[in-house]
C-alpha cells in the first residue's frame, strides 16, 4: 500500500443557526467519499474509528458528519426541521465547507435512504452511491427483524419474550412505538452481532472502546427519529422507485450487505439485488449490520473494487 499523507481536519460550522459537526481524513486532492451515518438519530464515530483512516490509506479523502440534531452536531428539537429537504441542504452545507463538488456516497443503513434522496435533488454532485447495509422497504425490514427474533427466541425456548414479541406483531406496523419495539428486539436479541466473530472485529471493537470518542457509539438522539416519522413517515418508506430516478440519471448504485445482518431477510437481499443489478450486489460472509467492523478487510476490497472505475480522476476543484 503506497505511503499517503493524512491530513486530518476538525471543525464546526454554522448554517441557519444548526450547527453540524464534520470530521475529514485523508488528503483532499484525493477522490472524495461522503459517509452518511445510521439512524435517525445516531453518528458516525465508528465509522471514524473503523474504517474512514483505512479507506484514506487507500487514496480516498473521506469526510463524515453529525446529522442534524444528531452526536457532536446541535441539539434541535424542532420536528419540523426534519425532513429532507433540509437534510439536503446540510449535506450541501458540508460539501461547500470542504470545496467539493462531486463525491461518491456510502450511506450505512438509514444513510442510504438519505444518500439515494440527496441524488435525486443533486444528481451533479453524485459520483456514485455505496448502500451499505441500508433496506430499501423499511416495512419488509421490521418484519424481517421480527422473523429472526422469533426463530432465535424459539431457539432459547423463551416463552415469556415469545408472547412480548406477539404483541408487537399485533401492532400497527405503520407506527413510530412498532419500529422502536423492532430496533429494541433486534439489540437484544444479537441480530446486529454475528454468529462467530472474528478475533480483528473484537480487537476492533477493544480499540474502539478506548477512544475519547468511545461515548458516542452507544449515543442515539430522539429528536430526528420522531421528527423523520412526523414528517417523512421514514416506517413505510419503500426507496425503489427513488432509486431508480437515481438509477435514471446515470448514477451508479454498489451495494455491500452482511449476510447475517438480522434487519433483512432473503426476500430484502432479493429485492436490493434486482434493484442494484446482480454484479452491483455483494453479501459478504460472517458479517452483521456493521460490515466496516465486521470484516473490515473485505469491505475496504470491495469499496476499492467499486470506486476504481468509478473516480478514477480528481473530484476535487
Amino acid at each position: 500500500m503506497r505511503s499517503v499523507i493524512i491530513l486530518l481536519v476538525l471543525f464546526v460550522f454554522s448554517g441557519k443557526a444548526q450547527t453540524i459537526y464534520s470530521n475529514s481524513v485523508g488528503d483532499p486532492k484525493n477522490p472524495t467519499i461522503v459517509f452518511m451515518h445510521g439512524g435517525p438519530g445516531y453518528n458516525p464515530v465508528s465509522f471514524e474509528l473503523a474504517a474512514a483512516p483505512n479507506l484514506a490509506a487507500l487514496g480516498y479523502y473521506v469526510i463524515t458528519f453529525d446529522q442534524r440534531g444528531c452526536g457532536r452536531s446541535k441539539k434541535d428539537s424542532i420536528p419540523d426541521h426534519y425532513k429532507f429537504n433540509k437534510a439536503n441542504e446540510d449535506i450541501n452545507t458540508v460539501l461547500k465547507k470542504y470545496n467539493v463538488t462531486q463525491a461518491v456516497f456510502i450511506g450505512h443503513s438509514w444513510g442510504g435512504t438519505e444518500a439515494i434522496k440527496f441524488a435525486e435533488s443533486f444528481p451533479e454532485k453524485v459520483k456514485g452511491i455505496i448502500l451499505l447495509s441500508s433496506p430499501l422497504n423499511y416495512q419488509l425490514g421490521f418484519k424481517s427483524i421480527l422473523q429472526h427474533c422469533e426463530e432465535k427466541l424459539k431457539q432459547k425456548k423463551d416463552t415469556t419474550a415469545l408472547k412480548q414479541l406477539a404483541f408487537v406483531k399485533r401492532m400497527d406496523t405503520t407506527k413510530l412505538e412498532y419500529s422502536s419495539s423492532c430496533f429494541m428486539y433486534a439489540i437484544n436479541t444479537g441480530l446486529y452481532k454475528p454468529s462467530q466473530p472474528t478475533s480483528e472485529r473484537d480487537a476492533i471493537y477493544e480499540e474502539m472502546n478506548k477512544s475519547k470518542k468511545a461515548s458516542f457509539l452507544k449515543n442515539m438522539t430522539s429528536d430526528p427519529v420522531y421528527g423523520f416519522y412526523m414528517n417523512e413517515q421514514y416506517t413505510t418508506l419503500d426507496m425503489r422507485y427513488d432509486l431508480k430516478k437515481v438509477q435514471e440519471k446515470n448514477i451508479p448504485v454498489y451495494a455491500i450487505y452482511g449476510k447475517e445482518d438480522g434487519l433483512f431477510n432473503q426476500t430484502h437481499f432479493d429485492m436490493i439485488k434486482k434493484a442494484v443489478g446482480d454484479v452491483n450486489f455483494v453479501l459478504v460472509e460472517n458479517s452483521s449490520h456493521n460490515v466496516f467492523i465486521d470484516q473490515r478487510e473485505e469491505f475496504l476490497k470491495q469499496v476499492k473494487k467499486f470506486l476504481t472505475p468509478v473516480v478514477p480522476e480528481k473530484t476535487k476543484k
